[in-house]
Parts: structure tokens; C-alpha cells; sequence
């Protein structure tokens, strides 16, 4: 058999909620999307290379939430700061980077979540 992986079609697969928040199952939907960066950051060089990559799957994770809000759901959006882009470098497989991201993210991961989610 053959396989996909879901990240090949969605970076979160955000839509697949939908029908839950449709049918009122679903109010409140926390979206986490490590590849995609809302408002994205200036980069220059190879991290701009990495920025343009980044594009096409933060234009998807926004149809995506819009799709979601536009059902009702209240949703929050988790997805890497300027700050976390440039600890990532401009290779965001590079692992020896794991520790400084993880140090980054602890900062700034707090700050995406509305105080009312928490």
C-alpha cells in the first residue's frame, strides 16, 4: 500500500475539523503550524529562500482558519515569531539548533496564546 503523509496536502489539516464545528461539537480550535509563519519575517539570503518556502503553506493554514471561523469556531493560531524564525535558521531541519529554538520558544510561545484560551 501505498501512503501519504498529511503534511504532503495541509501543514495541520485544520479543515478536517470542519464538520465538527459545523455540527457544534467543536468551539474552539487551537491551530499549531510550525511551518507556517503569519506575517512572516525579513529575511535575506538562504533564510529567504526558507521564508519563500514557507509561503504557499501559511497561505494554506490561513484558508484553513478562515474556513474555521467562518463555521463558528473560535480559533488560535500557534505558529513560529521573527524570534523563532531566526533561531530556526534558515534551515528548519538543522538540529543543532533544537536547543536555542526550544530556549526561543519557551519565551515566546506564551505570548501567542490570548489570555482567554488560558
Amino acid at each position: 500500500r501505498g501512503h501519504l503523509d498529511g503534511g504532503a496536502v495541509s501543514p495541520t489539516s485544520a479543515d478536517l475539523l470542519l464538520p465538527h464545528v459545523a455540527d457544534g461539537r467543536i468551539d474552539d480550535v487551537v491551530v499549531v503550524a510550525p511551518m507556517s509563519s503569519h506575517g512572516g519575517a525579513p529575511a535575506r539570503g538562504a533564510a529567504r529562500v526558507e521564508r519563500l518556502l514557507r509561503h504557499p503553506m501559511t497561505r494554506r493554514v490561513e484558508r484553513e482558519v478562515a474556513q474555521l471561523r467562518a463555521a463558528g469556531a473560535r480559533v488560535v493560531r500557534i505558529e513560529p515569531s521573527p524570534a523563532d524564525l531566526a533561531a530556526m535558521g534558515a534551515n528548519f531541519m538543522d538540529r543543532s539548533r533544537v536547543e536555542r529554538v526550544r530556549e526561543v520558544a519557551a519565551r515566546t510561545a506564551p505570548t501567542l496564546v490570548p489570555e482567554v484560551a488560558r
